[in-house]
């Protein structure tokens, strides 16, 4: 999987499994409950991968801030507001 930002590679990995790829809006990233958080705060919307779609635990949020990406960890993806504005 590759995350391109500013026409440029901003994160490049490969997963064993993904089961679904969706977009955070920023406005839900602040109501999300880590397990492990990113370093920084979003830039602005935020890609979620999730690993494994039966367990909770098995995802990870990508963000961007200045021209670094971050990672972390959400205790449950499916209480992450994928809809939010």
């Amino acid at each position: 999987m590759s995350m391109v930002s500013g026409g440029m590679v901003a994160y490049d990995a490969v997963f064993p499994r993904i089961d679904l790829l969706a977009r955070i809006p920023k406005s839900s990233l602040a109501q999300i409950q880590w397990k492990s958080a990113p370093q920084y705060p979003a830039d602005g919307d935020a890609l979620l991968v999730v690993q494994n779609a039966v367990d909770p635990s098995a995802s990870l949020v990508l963000l961007r801030h200045g021209l670094q990406t971050y990672s972390g960890r959400p205790a449950d993806f499916t209480q992450i507001d994928l809809a939010s504005r």
